[in-house]
């Protein structure tokens, strides 16, 4: 009944907080590490007061892994996913586990298939982008060193035009 509006309420209010104080440069580190407990948490507690390991909101713990790929680093995808998966235990064991165990094992497979798929596709995600900073840093350089060779080039062409005047001149002067 109400349980679920409360929960509910807290964590809105939490991450609420959390989004909030972010950009406070004291508080960004700590809002950006309790966001994920505060989803976590959330999410485990929505758990236990809806059937346990049968709740739809299980779901709400798949999401907290493939966000935590947004707003953390790959250690924190494992952080994310081994903590949603000692939370969802956590909570089973509280209710009891009673014959749900093919149950708690499926789900807790699921939770680190996601997590590892996070985990993968964020790595390659950095690596990409570590491989575009190096190519633009290679690229400004090469863009450096051409226009260091076109102002050469432009000033030896400005030389062999000065050449060719005082040349033409010389030209005339022998011929009168």
């Amino acid at each position: 009944g109400y349980m679920v509006l409360w929960i509910v309420g807290v964590s809105a209010s939490l991450n609420f907080a959390a989004y909030a104080f972010r950009t406070h440069r004291s508080l960004a580190r700590l809002c950006l590490l309790a966001s994920p407990f505060i989803g976590v948490g959330g999410w485990t507690a929505l758990i236990a007061v809806t059937n346990g390991i049968h709740s739809p909101f299980i779901a709400g713990l798949w999401l907290e892994i493939v966000l935590s790929a947004m707003a953390l680093r790959q250690n924190g995808v494992v952080f994310v996913t081994l903590g949603s998966g000692v939370a969802l235990w956590a909570q089973q064991l509280w209710l009891g586990l009673g014959g749900n165990l093919r149950a708690m094992v499926l789900q807790t497979g699921f939770l680190v298939g996601m997590g590892m798929a996070t985990f993968l596709l964020t790595r390659r995600w950095t690596l990409t982008q570590k491989s575009l900073a190096k190519e633009r840093e290679d690229l400004s350089v090469e863009r450096v060193r051409l226009e260091s060779r076109l102002d050469l080039l432009n000033r030896r062409l400005e030389d062999e035009r000065s050449l060719a005047v005082l040349h033409g001149a010389v030209v005339l002067l022998d011929g009168n």
